[in-house]
């Protein structure tokens, strides 16, 4: 019996050990490679890969605008997608090895490439499409939690918190959401809000909607009991109610507590999710599918702060070509290897001697 290796599943730290690709730099995106400009936040202490006007076609209206983004034009084009043949080669020259500007390696640096890929040893590897399959169960689980939490503004988990601001407030952009000296700041438009004078209470309304649904039994978990009405908090969501969140439920909840122009760019992105997880889908579709994602990524640039842009949220702009490549994603989710693990987890009795 002969078999082939056609392409590995695994989350996104599991596809940096299979491929050797770091993901835990300024350059995690294996897909862009070098070819990025990530940007550091120096009071979140943390990277934001923001620049989705790169992927748009060069007539878009959005490249030249310089005040809704980062206060400059966007003339580069799209990063190329690498061959495997390419990958190998920069292995080989050891591009990202961790050299300083004498040539000798730095125990600093930080090395982009960590190892050449035991896949490699395969005679067809290099010549594969699609070796490393993005982890579409994780990537909608971050960006579910990423877009729920800000919008309740948690006060541990949002990307909308005082240093965010103070980011804004320091890359020069969007003004009217610096905070003052004493480190007050005014809730965004797409911030959930009780307003006792009006007597609206948006984040109760966005609660209460997703408490009172009900689902047809075997269709998701209980979202209700992760729902607490009383201190208006969210909590303890599984990856599979993401999925069902960010799909079905979160254009319903939001509908009519925010604003008209929020909810249209919420819902376009909760629609492109939605298309990718169909059971069937036209190859012509792909290309319409990758414009709208580019589309409502510039959209979310000009709505949150760059804290939001995770590497999570920058990847998702990859799924459709990886779909387009790959077939359908239920045949390469994340879902059927984590329920197996599950099963080899309730194995072990003793951690510290399995």
């Amino acid at each position: 019996m002969h078999a082939a290796l056609m392409w590995t599943i695994s989350d996104f730290p599991g596809l940096g050990i299979l491929s050797g690709w770091n993901t835990h730099t300024s350059f995690a995106c294996p897909t862009c490679n070098f070819d990025t400009e990530p940007y550091r936040l120096r009071h979140s202490k943390k990277w934001c890969f923001m620049g989705h006007r790169r992927f748009l076609r060069r007539n878009h209206r959005f490249r030249l605008n310089r005040v809704r983004f980062n206060g400059s034009t966007e003339e580069r084009n799209p990063p190329l997608k690498l061959s495997g043949s390419a990958i190998l080669r920069q292995i080989e020259e050891g591009r990202g090895a961790g050299l300083n500007c004498t040539g000798k390696r730095s125990r600093r640096a930080t090395k982009q490439w960590n190892k050449r890929s035991i896949f490699f040893e395969l005679p067809y590897w290099k010549s594969n499409l699609l070796r490393h399959n993005l982890d579409f169960m994780h990537i909608k689980k971050n960006i579910c939690d990423n877009i729920i939490y800000t919008l309740l503004h948690d006060k541990s988990k949002s990307k909308d918190n005082i240093n965010a601001r103070k980011d804004l407030r320091e890359m020069g952009i969007r003004r009217d959401l610096w905070p003052d000296d004493s480190g007050k700041y005014h809730l965004a438009v797409f911030s959930l809000m009780t307003d006792n004078k009006k007597k609206l209470d948006t984040k109760k309304l966005f609660i209460t909607t997703l408490k009172n649904i009900k689902v047809p039994d075997g269709y998701s978990s209980n979202i209700s009991s992760c729902v607490d009405l009383v201190q208006k908090k969210i909590f303890g969501l599984k990856s599979h109610d993401c999925h069902i969140i960010l799909e079905q439920l979160l254009p319903l909840a939001i509908r009519n507590v925010l604003p008209n122009h929020v909810v249209a760019v919420l819902v376009d992105f909760c629609s492109f999710f939605r298309a990718l997880s169909s059971k069937t889908l036209n190859v012509s579709e792909f290309d319409k599918l990758q414009e709208r994602v580019e589309s409502t990524l510039c959209h979310l640039e000009i709505l949150f702060p760059p804290a939001f842009f995770t590497v999570m949220v920058h990847l998702s702009i990859h799924l459709a070509g990886e779909e387009k490549l790959g077939g359908p994603v239920h045949h390469r989710n994340m879902y059927p290897v984590e329920r197996e693990l599950g099963h080899f987890k309730s194995f072990v009795r003793n951690k510290a001697q399995p």
